[in-house]
């Protein structure tokens, strides 16, 4: 009964803001992800390393990732490519389940 009440009082976008299930979920999350990644991920060497995989294996291929999309997403293509070559893959996904799920939500409208 409780969500039934909350459903009611909540509007349904709202609802759908906090599900990663809907466009709606889906854009709010990445745009979130990539404005914290442009303006608030520290530049180069102004961080310590932390990669607890890193250091228990020696390797990690995911290391990197945050400050090369921070890159990415500054137009720093070099750059970004020196800290970790999977940008190449998650950057264009990221931009286009973005802007794929923009587009579904203004034609729903």
């Amino acid at each position: 009964m409780a969500t039934r009440s909350l459903k009611s009082k909540v509007p349904a976008f709202l609802l759908d803001c906090v599900s990663l299930a809907t466009p709606a979920g889906r854009l709010a999350a990445f745009g979130t992800g990539i404005a914290v990644v442009v303006f608030l991920v520290p530049k180069a060497g102004s961080f310590p390393d932390l990669c607890l995989f890193d250091r228990f294996f020696g390797y990690c291929p995911a290391c990197g990732t945050t400050r090369a999309l921070s890159c990415f997403f500054r137009g720093q293509f070099p750059a970004a490519l020196s800290f970790n070559r999977n940008v190449l893959v998650t950057g264009p996904l990221i931009i286009f389940i973005f802007l794929k799920d923009l587009l579904s939500l203004l034609k729903r409208k």
